[in-house]
């Protein structure tokens, strides 16, 4: 994959996270609007985000997960994240994720940078299948996923725990073909 296809026409691009932008991601990371996705109890501390970059290969078979941000080129502000994570090397899957700032939704951003990553992990990586969860009333990423071809293979009753609430997940797969 070209650098050229990891640039946005809004002068934006994809690229590994780095030690400057631990103030950006930790800000990030504990936006409350994501971090109820998460597995984190409490919020990131910008040592614990410095730490996950330091020791971070960003090679998905060695660190198992793979991280690229969304900046702005124009102003270096971090706009989002997309990721591998949980992957399995027998089985060959990894799930997709995508967090994006509410001001950079709805311009093909989220769009681009899914099908970007699912390039790269498909022919250069060879990953077989990638899967997304998406919470049930997300109606913005379950479209998302459907217009990058993803498909709807079942539902997790009670899957994630917002407050006292509990909710469904639709779950979407895609195989390599």
């Amino acid at each position: 994959m070209t650098i050229e296809k990891l640039q946005h026409k809004e002068h934006l691009l994809l690229r590994a996270p780095e030690p400057t932008d631990v103030t950006q991601l930790t800000a990030f990371e504990n936006e409350e609007e994501f971090r109820h996705l998460g597995v984190a109890t409490s919020f990131y501390s910008r040592h614990q985000i410095l730490t996950y970059i330091q020791a971070s290969q960003n090679d998905l078979f060695v660190d198992g997960s793979l991280r690229w941000v969304i900046e702005d080129s124009k102003n270096g502000q971090i706009v989002g994240t997309v990721d591998l994570i949980d992957y399995h090397l027998r089985h060959n899957r990894a799930e997709i994720g995508i967090a994006l700032l509410p001001a950079y939704r709805g311009r093909g951003i989220a769009r681009w940078a899914v099908e970007s990553l699912e390039t790269y992990a498909f022919s250069f990586l060879g990953i077989e299948t990638l899967y997304a969860q998406v919470l049930e009333d997300n109606v913005e990423a379950i479209c998302l996923f459907r217009t990058c071809g993803y498909v709807k293979v079942g539902v997790l009753k009670h899957w994630y725990r917002i407050g006292k609430t509990y909710k469904d997940i639709v779950v979407f797969q895609k195989i390599n073909s």
